[in-house]
């Protein structure tokens, strides 16, 4: 079973590199990601069918029977903030092969009509964008014509690819098959440490965990970059085991192409993994390899293509690292400006010409440095070398975060039950022993925990716990099961028993439970009613929802226009002169949170001024979900029932 296994994650990992480069290049298909990824499984599975055991037929039931928990997924066609958006992108590619959504009405606008109209996306000296739906559909630059999901591409290709093999229905699995394959490498793992106890004991601490279960079934990129990492992390493992034999150089090219392919996924968390493997580098003794021979090379590879879909496709994520970028570069500057007395005649020759040259004769004298220290005894330079870059980068990073709070923190003591710190602490020691990649996502977990970069409402907050935090305390949890002294083991199993029946009661508002059912269906009957040539212009508080996005983007519907009461009084005129030169305007109006009629605002009333409101349809949508909380976990579930209005608008004679 392990040659499958394998299979399956070269299998991810080719579809997700062309599909990665069909999307870049406006010819997405499903087609060719389903023809490179059935290559890919049939020669990974044939390269490895000897040399590796092909029994282990319980970890892959084990990882069946854990995801069954994570049945059924969560609909995130609305309400679910950055999810609903890579649906609707993804439902946007699958249909038109592009992931740029054009909009005909750019074409005729100049930069002061789009800052009227839409709200500053994000600003920096090397791009100015515009929001052009809120929540992460960005106009890239002044002269545009499409909008761009303001998000890492990967998952809305596989949301496509998923949307292509089976509509609708089809991206409700993606999450379910991509936590399976991460369960599998992960009890693989577990297993590899301390045989089919282990693994039962790690499935069941992840699944019985709130945040695993829940972004199981909600598809964000994070259950994505779990399946490729610790995908990655056992393919390593065997390969660093099985150096010499047949096949384990393949094995080293697996692990760094799926390390690659995550880079893809969350390419933010790939900035403070590669300092990590450098820190990483800086502990361990030189015999204890990092990553197999090779794995270096795909893993550069893959965050190259990841910076190129940023440059092809510019987003905000584009314009955040050049602010991290120049947040370093301003450190220099303003300490040569200090000393100069501000005195720029003199600052800026310096700036130019000297400061450069100092910075390359630093690093002549930083590679002789390192080449006499490891001369005088191997390792000492390359570890020298690697603590100062690693130190040095994560420290800039964190200092450009400006984080205050920790929400992940508290998020950690909240899911997790203490008790099984227990057994953490004593498989700690065995399980980073195991391997200098362990090492490194260790550090990287701590990244995520102590900066998050993230909001601190629950249960979003938590999602940064399980592409790597979660499953690590479960693999160290499962290496205590095999310490040297039974009775540590002993132990260790009593707290991960205990800890997990601890655990399962904070999943009962979730496990089981059909949420956000129904959105798809609402999106879809708003749209058959609105014709595709019309503005569609969607009121608040409807824009939390993506009701908008769902519409334009998911179905192929009426263009949006997402309108907020701070704009329709900031721009007013803007506005109303789009509005008069549309040959035909609908006006979507409604609450989430109430069943009872709608109330006109003074806002609503100044827009609709000289339009006469002819009803086109009602809509009551019931759907329920998860609550949300910023001082502890979720505890229960939200029903809503909304209220939905749709007008065509008519021009009233004489304004």
């Amino acid at each position: 079973m392990i040659p499958i296994f394998f299979g399956t994650l070269a299998s991810l990992c080719a579809g997700s590199w062309v599909g990665m480069i069909l999307m870049e290049l406006d010819a997405w298909s499903g087609g060719p990601m389903l023809g490179a990824g059935l290559g890919a499984f049939l020669v990974t599975v044939w390269w490895t069918r000897h040399q590796l055991v092909t029994r282990h037929w319980c970890v892959p039931l084990l990882a069946l029977a854990a995801s069954l928990t994570l049945l059924p997924s969560i609909d995130t066609t609305l309400l679910s903030q950055d999810a609903s958006l890579y649906n609707a992108s993804g439902r946007h590619l699958a249909r038109e092969g592009t992931i740029r959504v054009e909009d005909p009405r750019l074409s005729g606008m100049d930069a002061v009509e789009r800052s009227a109209l839409f709200s500053l996306g994000s600003f920096s000296t090397f791009r100015v964008s515009f929001a052009r739906l809120p929540g992460g559909m960005v106009v890239p630059d002044p002269t545009a014509t499409a909008a761009i999901p303001s998000f890492s591409h990967l998952l809305i290709v596989w949301i496509a690819f998923a949307d292509w093999c089976g509509g609708p229905s089809g991206i409700l699995w993606l999450g379910p098959l991509l936590a399976f394959l991460s369960l599998w490498g992960i009890g693989l793992l577990a297993e590899d440490q301390a045989g089919w106890v282990g693994a039962v004991a790690a499935l069941a601490l992840l699944v019985s965990w709130m945040p695993q279960n829940f972004f199981g079934r909600f598809l964000l990129s994070e259950i994505l970059t779990q399946a490729l990492v610790w995908g990655g992390v056992f393919a390593a493992r065997l390969a660093n085991r099985e150096e010499g034999q047949p096949g384990a150089g393949g094995l080293g090219l697996l692990c760094g192409l799926a390390l690659g392919v995550a880079a893809m996924a969350r390419l933010e968390q790939i900035f403070i993994f590669v300092p990590a493997l450098f820190l990483a580098r800086a502990i361990l003794p030189i015999r204890i390899r990092l990553l197999p021979p090779m794995a270096w090379v795909f893993l550069g590879l893959g965050i190259a293509l990841a910076l190129l879909d940023l440059t092809l496709l510019p987003t905000d994520y584009t314009n955040r690292i050049i602010k991290v970028l120049a947040l370093v570069y301003s450190v220099p500057v303003r300490a040569v400006f200090f000393l100069v007395n501000n005195d720029g005649y003199v600052a800026i020759p310096i700036l130019r010409y000297v400061l450069p040259t100092l910075f390359l004769l630093g690093m002549l004298g930083l590679a002789l440095v390192v080449t006499r220290l490891e001369r005088r005894r191997v390792g000492l330079g390359i570890r020298g070398f690697s603590a100062l870059i690693g130190g040095t980068w994560l420290l800039l990073v964190l200092l450009a975060s400006g984080e205050s709070e920790l929400p992940v923190l508290s998020a950690l003591g909240w899911y997790v039950p203490k008790v099984l710190w227990i057994p953490f602490m004593i498989g700690a020691p065995r399980f980073l022993s195991l391997g200098g990649l362990e090492v490194a996502l260790l550090l990287l977990s701590l990244d995520q925990i102590f900066a998050g970069r993230v909001s601190v409402e629950q249960i979003w907050a938590a999602r940064r716990l399980v592409a790597t935090a979660l499953p690590l305390l479960a693999l160290m949890a499962a290496s205590a099961l095999a310490s040297r002294s039974p009775r540590l083991a002993r132990v260790a199993g009593f707290t991960i028993v205990l800890g997990f029946f601890l655990g399962i009661p904070l999943l009962s508002p979730l496990i089981g439970r059909p949420l956000q059912r129904g959105g798809q269906a609402l999106a879809a009957e708003i749209a058959a009613v609105v014709p595709a040539e019309a503005l569609l212009v969607v009121a608040r508080p409807l824009d939390w929802t993506h009701l908008a996005a769902a519409i334009w983007l998911g179905e192929g519907g009426a263009t949006t226009l997402v309108v907020r009461e701070s704009e329709v009084r900031e721009h007013l005129p803007a506005l109303r002169r789009l509005l008069r030169d549309e040959q035909q305007v609908y006006y979507l109006t409604g609450n989430f949170e109430t069943e009872g009629p709608l109330v006109m605002t003074e806002a609503d009333m100044n827009l609709l001024r000289g339009w006469e409101r002819i009803p086109a349809g009602t809509w009551n949508p019931v759907l329920t979900r998860l609550q949300s909380r910023v001082d502890g976990p979720p505890t229960g579930l939200q029903a809503l029932r909304g209220r939905i209005e749709l007008y065509r608008l008519e021009a009233v004679a004489g304004f």
